[in-house]
């Protein structure tokens, strides 16, 4: 065969497949596709389960002490653990009062800046309303715990703001009545919130950066010398805890305006689950 003829059987044969190909090739994938998923080697993932409460603790938040001078009480809002009962939460404690305001998000006043050497942080928020992730951990006096707030679908201490949180350091020197501020960081993320114990009763400016605290008198030294007798409100919650088996693995927590989940002086007994603002795989789980 001549090179010529062997070229043009090599076409002939090039164009031949070309043409069974652009047949049957788009009916071959149709086929694939319509195939059920499992049987081509694709993993079937199942939904997921809603995540379930079967505790809860609520925090019903009132008007909170935001300087000394301030006659509200300074730990004014309530804490409980509540359980589920059907399409209802039960409370399973009592309250405990509860510090669920930052203390320092405004500038602070010149005496509360002497007080503090002339230099303060500002700007920190509150944990918002919402429902959110605890997660034990150290606190930073030996021997005692705290529980890291994120948002419910996470667990590495951020909480998601609607509006940047802006915090600013604040200079004044001795004698000025004037200050400088500047800006250390604006983020729509809050981080390093926790729910903890603090030895302050009535009012300090450093008292919160957003944290959330119950009381009980202990510091680096241990307790503090002229502390009231406990028990505490901080160790009575974690017994209350601690008898559920609730410290290493803590239920979720449900921050509320009071009027949600309070009633006069107290939280509620009742919660019905589909009156409160969770979550819609948490309010859906049965």
């Amino acid at each position: 065969m001549t090179l010529v003829a062997k070229r043009r059987a090599a076409l002939v044969v090039i164009v031949l497949v070309a043409t069974i190909g652009a047949k049957v090739i788009p009916q071959l994938v149709a086929q694939r596709e319509a195939m059920p998923r499992t049987a081509i080697g694709y993993h079937e993932e199942k939904k997921k389960k809603p995540v379930d409460i079967n505790w809860l603790l609520v925090v019903g938040r009132r008007a909170e002490r935001m300087r000394e001078s301030d006659p509200t009480p300074f730990r004014n809002s309530r804490i409980a653990l509540y359980e589920r009962n059907g399409a209802n939460l039960r409370k399973a404690s009592r309250d405990f009062a509860i510090r669920s305001r930052t203390t320092d998000q405004r500038i602070p006043e010149q005496g509360e800046l002497d007080s503090l050497g002339g230099v303060a942080s500002s700007g920190f928020v509150s944990v918002p309303t919402g429902f959110f992730s605890l997660k034990k951990g150290p606190w930073r006096y030996p021997g005692e715990i705290g529980f890291l707030i994120s948002d419910w679908n996470r667990n590495d201490g951020v909480i998601v703001l609607k509006t940047p949180q802006v915090i600013e350091q604040v200079r004044s020197a001795e004698g000025d009545t004037t200050y400088t501020t500047t800006v250390l960081r604006s983020s729509h993320d809050k981080t390093g919130s926790w729910l903890h114990m603090t030895q302050t009763q009535t009012w300090s400016y450093l008292d919160s950066n957003g944290c959330m605290n119950l009381f009980k008198p202990v510091g680096s030294n241990g307790i503090s010398k002229n502390a009231p007798s406990g028990p505490y409100d901080w160790d009575e919650l974690l017994k209350v805890l601690e008898e559920r088996k609730l410290v290493d693995s803590p239920p979720m927590l449900y921050v509320a305006l009071w009027d949600e989940v309070g009633e006069g002086d107290n939280l509620r007994p009742m919660l019905e689950i589909d009156r409160l603002k969770l979550p819609q795989a948490i309010a859906a789980s049965d």
